[in-house]
């Protein structure tokens, strides 16, 4: 099913596609709730429509087979709809101490944000080889 179908057929079922959009900018915990609200007020309607629309009852026309097919397949897609918790921010600092100056000299240190890594060679210490990882 292409998009534009998945559309037309969530829009038969009452899904407001603007309502799925907004669960993105809610809170996780009121996102998982919007979601169980709109599976629960399209499962109702589902039943009803494919009880209408089943090809069985409607005699073979095209149409509402073609419609019933939409709507089952849209009402799958959307019971199978999961919100997806927010990814933590991953913070890593890693601090080298030049094993020909195990005991003070100049030490590298990287950043680590998302994508970005940046160095700087700018610090001075007395202290052994250690490297620190920090994370959160």
């Amino acid at each position: 099913m292409d998009q534009a179908s998945l559309v037309r057929a969530l829009g038969t079922l009452g899904v407001n596609l603007q309502d799925l959009e907004n669960l993105r900018r809610i809170p996780f915990p009121h996102a998982i709730e919007g979601l169980k609200r709109i599976q629960e007020e399209t499962k109702a309607r589902y039943k009803k429509l494919a009880f209408e629309l089943h090809p069985d009852r409607t005699g073979g026309d095209e149409a509402k087979t073609r419609l019933f097919s939409e709507i089952t397949v849209a009402n799958k897609w959307l019971q199978e709809l999961k919100v997806q918790p927010p990814q933590p921010q991953m913070f890593v600092q890693m601090t080298h101490y030049p094993a020909r100056h195990p005991f003070g000299g100049t030490v590298n240190v990287w950043n680590t944000t998302g994508s970005t890594t940046t160095s700087t060679t700018a610090h001075h210490y007395n202290a052994a080889r250690v490297v620190f990882i920090k994370v959160g």
